[in-house]
């Protein structure tokens, strides 16, 4: 299957650059570069098999754990000018994002119903579980909270995860690893502009104290007027442009502290966004809005006894949904999520002989989950729900060498729940490697997501009903997966998958009642190829390409609405000169449909231009996303059938520098 013409088409000029000086004899010969950085010293082997946590609780390489991974690192951040986790996931292969201008939605091998929250998705931060407890949400735009400039890496595990991690862990785990003291190694100032009237700083500082202890601060500020909006079709405005449609003003404050075997993070984050009229319904107007305020403090203590290396871990969060809606110009509705709990987690990890095994218990105890609707004047309230709940977790994992060259997995868990059925998953695996740089994975697991508070009690008298009877959702994986390094800096990747959805979750119709409410309603059916390959030289010169064909459908073999058959991504880093890099990203997305209209295929590329190292404690990046301008739209509940796409930015830049001291 050929990458779609459109693909090439959009970003020929660009990549003609690239190759030239990916070939002149001044890149090749090291004269850009008296001393190149340590991350381009290294080889794609060394580079991409780096050890990860997240597939199996346990550091492990990345081509030896039972799935298909990725890694994304600090300075991907740097070079690409990602501005979010929503931008950095974009690039993956296989996944998709989109925004209806109050979330970004992040869709993974064909499969993103429009209106879920990435529930679907299990979000961590060094390990912790940062999916709300009302919506399961994986918050991964603005709304995440965390400054990206605090992230190290980015450790991305396809296929279910429910047999070491249990629910919403259906189609990946991300777990983002923040940035250490060391890392960060004094004090950095940040500051960017952009369109819109953007302007966002940051201070962090990260030092090792006396004794060996490490400490991590960091305080952040974002705010941007967004562009000013039209909207076709609305009677309201006549479809004349309105402005403060899109502002978004976010504060955000994490600080991590490291002694010996402990560990302890705090974040807070509070994030405002002014929603673009006609979503979940409202009429256009600039007072619409939503704030998400997300806070939380994880504590992590690791130490050996004998022969078991022993983990406790503890965290109490806290979620606050807040919107502001506007049906009636006269009338402001609050709709209102607050949650707060707590989960703990032993876990042990010790070899016996070939076997190494991972054992553990984790407990959830849901002490909020509270929801309310009501009008604010006059004072008329539609919803008043008040929930608590818990849950418990019984994992053991073990991969066995039968040999140098095959290793098997296996994997069970055990989930109960105070408000629904009991579950248990299993993941099983083989690798095989045929030699140093070549391995092939066998994969099957099972995961599940049980309804969360919104879909299980939300209701609103004559719009919507609760169904207390919902069942889990569920989903089978198969996987294949063959990983080759031919040479020192070359790397390939081929991926075919299946995936099997039963007891969907979707918002639907009570047929006693016609009114909407969620409902376990069918089956769907994933499968595809993905393929990847990337490339460095010796100058720093990198190249990273995938394509991914999906074919997605639902139990009468209709295809799955926001769902795109052809993925394709292409990201290039060449030095320009001694001191600045270029760094290239196209992205395709395949034509798509909503239940109503078709969504054309669009092409992006970004370009950013940054210092390749310190002039004097200075950093200096410029970006330009949608380089083309081209015109694209991601599909959105606007509360009219016949008008369910939303067009998103056209061009834009950003000036950021950072100063470290």
């Amino acid at each position: 299957m050929d990458i779609p013409a459109a693909l090439v088409s959009a970003v020929r000029p660009t990549l003609l650059a690239v190759a030239l000086m990916a070939t002149s004899p001044a890149a090749h010969s090291g004269d850009t570069s008296q001393e190149v950085d340590a991350l381009t010293e290294l080889s794609l082997e060394q580079l991409l098999d780096v050890k990860i946590t997240s597939a199996s609780k346990f550091l492990q390489r990345a081509s030896d754990a039972p799935a298909s991974v990725s890694v994304l690192t600090s300075e991907d951040f740097r070079t690409y000018g990602w501005r979010t986790l929503a931008d950095a996931l974009q690039s993956v292969r296989g996944f998709y994002v989109n925004s209806d201008r109050a979330y970004s939605f992040l869709g993974v091998r064909g499969f993103q119903p429009v209106g879920d929250f990435n529930s679907r998705v299990l979000l961590l931060i060094d390990g912790y579980r940062a999916n709300d407890n009302i919506y399961d949400q994986a918050e991964i735009g603005r709304e995440f909270g965390l400054d990206v400039d605090l992230i190290e890496r980015i450790e991305i595990v396809r296929g279910p995860g429910s047999s070491i991690y249990g629910g919403n862990a259906l189609f990946a785990v991300v777990n983002v690893i923040t940035k250490s003291a060391a890392s960060i190694g004094g004090a950095e100032l940040s500051g960017a502009i952009g369109s819109y009237g953007t302007d966002e700083t940051r201070a962090s500082f990260g030092k090792t104290l006396a004794g060996g202890a490490k400490l991590v601060l960091s305080a952040s500020h974002y705010q941007s007027d967004g562009p000013v909006l039209a909207f076709p079709g609305e009677a309201s405005t006549g479809g004349a442009p309105v402005a403060n449609t899109d502002r978004e003003k976010n504060y955000g404050f994490f600080g991590k502290f490291e002694d010996g075997g402990l560990r302890v993070s705090m974040m807070n984050s509070d994030r405002n966004k002014n929603f673009t009229g006609g979503l979940y319904g409202t009429i256009v107007d600039p007072r619409n809005s939503v704030t998400d305020r997300h806070t939380f403090i994880d504590a992590s203590y690791t130490r050996t006894i004998g022969a078991i290396e022993w983990t406790g871990r503890a965290s109490y969060s806290e979620y606050q949904y807040i919107g502001n809606y506007y049906f009636d110009p006269a009338i402001q509705t609050r709709d209102v999520g607050d949650g707060r709990w707590w989960t703990s987690e032993l876990k042990g990890v010790t070899t016996l002989g070939r076997h190494t095994l991972v054992f553990g218990l984790e407990y959830q105890d849901n002490l909020r989950q509270n929801q309310s609707n009501f009008d604010v004047q006059p004072y008329t309230l539609f919803l008043d729900d008040r929930r608590s709940s818990n849950r418990t977790g019984l994992y053991l994992q073990d991969e066995f060498g039968l040999s140098e060259r095959i290793t098997v997995s296996g994997g069970l868990r055990y989930d109960s729940y105070s408000y629904s059925n009991a579950e248990v998953n299993p993941r099983v695996g083989l690798n095989y490697r045929f030699s140093e740089h070549t391995v092939a994975k066998l994969l099957y697991g099972t995961a599940f997501r049980p309804a969360n508070a919104f879909e299980s009690y939300y209701s609103l008298p004559g719009n919507q009903m609760s169904n207390f009877n919902l069942q889990p959702e569920t989903i089978s994986t198969y996987q294949a997966v063959l990983e080759n390094t031919p040479a020192e800096n070359l790397r390939l990747v081929a991926v075919l998958f299946k995936n099997q959805i039963k007891d969907l979750i979707v918002f639907g119709i009570d047929p006693a009642t016609s009114l909407p409410q969620f409902r376990n309603q069918g089956r769907a059916s994933t499968e595809g190829i993905e393929l990847e390959a990337e490339h460095a030289w010796k100058s720093g010169t990198r190249l990273r390409a995938s394509y991914t064909y999906t074919q997605s459908r639902d139990e009468s073999g209709d295809s799955l609405e926001n769902s795109p058959r052809q993925l394709a991504k292409l990201n290039a880093s060449v030095p320009m000169t001694e001191k600045w890099r270029a760094g290239l990203e196209a992205q395709y997305v395949g034509s798509r449909h909503t239940s109503i209209n078709p969504i054309p295929a669009y092409t992006l590329a970004n370009l950013t231009l940054s210092s390749a190292r310190p002039w004097q404690g200075w950093e200096f990046y410029t970006s330009v996303y949608n380089l083309f301008d081209r015109k694209y739209f991601d599909p959105a509940d606007l509360g009219d059938p016949n008008r369910d796409l939303l067009e998103q930015n056209g061009r834009t830049y950003r000036v950021k520098t950072v100063f470290r001291f």
